[in-house]
């Protein structure tokens, strides 16, 4: 990916940044469900389509979505939301070793590994924004205990780290169901996601900066120059999202976007196994 064939991918990078940002401050979540299939689908036009694509995917999609939460809660806290800063603190600490262990596995995963997981974790968030209503939590968890925290915090750090993502799509319901109000769960997310993704993207870069057969301007698993032409765009993009978010229901919205997910997650699963999707159609008709 030489410098003659990112030029003509400039409008790609700008369009997806945009729209990946959009959404993640109109639906509250960290962006990284978005961009690593935009990251994907930016490294396949630009030629690279090696074992290591899903790793710089990952990377470079926990670089961006850091980028994004910071976005993220300066817009939030524009808008008067309160951020109780003792939550994260009792959090954090286990959340940030998970995903730097979740950055030191990724290098003994292979790419087609990566897929499945991501594929899967995909599938059950698509699912989850279809059919998830805003009611309270059915049981309570003990999120004041320090082992539950732990190993909770440890586990949703590196599943994040993993496929990608900030983490707060898992901590928000973990905290609402330890009897925490709604908003007081949404407003400390996007501190959630800088500390799972800043702690996963250093690791990230620790195990892949010797990594032979990664594309060029790459910071171990992170790829710099989309990371560069993402950050205008997401500086753009999420104070709008988060804006038209105090403004109206997005929950039919989330629900097509679940629908969309899905299908990316069928997408990416299916190319773990070198099927495309009119193989997988002919194996029924």
């Amino acid at each position: 990916m030489g410098i003659e064939t990112l030029l003509p991918l400039i409008p790609i990078y700008l369009l997806g940044g945009l729209c990946a940002g959009f959404l993640s401050g109109l639906l509250g979540i960290g962006g990284g469900i978005i961009y690593v299939p935009v990251i994907l689908y930016i490294l396949f036009l630009g030629g690279y389509d090696g074992e290591l694509t899903m790793h710089i995917a990952v990377g470079t999609s926990l670089a961006t979505v850091m980028v994004n939460a910071l976005t993220a809660t300066y817009a939030h806290s524009k808008r008067g939301a309160g951020i109780d800063i003792s939550i994260v603190k009792k959090w954090v600490i286990f959340l940030m070793m998970g995903s730097i262990s979740g950055g030191i596995i990724i290098r003994y995963l292979s790419g087609d590994m990566m897929k499945i997981i991501f594929a899967v974790m995909l599938f059950y968030l698509g699912l989850r924004l279809i059919f998830k209503k805003q009611q309270k939590p059915r049981f309570v968890l003990p999120v004041h205990n320090i082992y539950f925290r732990t190993i909770f915090g440890w586990c949703i750090g590196m599943i994040a780290s993993l496929i990608g993502i900030g983490g707060s799509v898992f901590m928000t319901p973990t905290l609402m169901a330890g009897k925490l109000p709604i908003h007081k769960a949404i407003a400390v997310a996007p501190l959630i996601n800088i500390a799972v993704s800043s702690a996963a993207s250093v690791a990230f870069i620790v195990q892949g900066i010797n990594v032979a057969g990664r594309p060029p301007f790459s910071l171990g698993y992170i790829h710099l120059t989309t990371l560069l032409f993402f950050i205008p765009a997401i500086l753009i993009s999420v104070p709008q999202g988060a804006n038209l978010a105090h403004r109206l229901n997005p929950q039919p919205l989330k629900r097509i976007f679940g629908g969309f997910l899905t299908l990316v997650s069928v997408k990416v699963g299916l190319s773990a196994f070198d099927i495309g999707v009119s193989d997988f159609i002919q194996l029924f008709f």
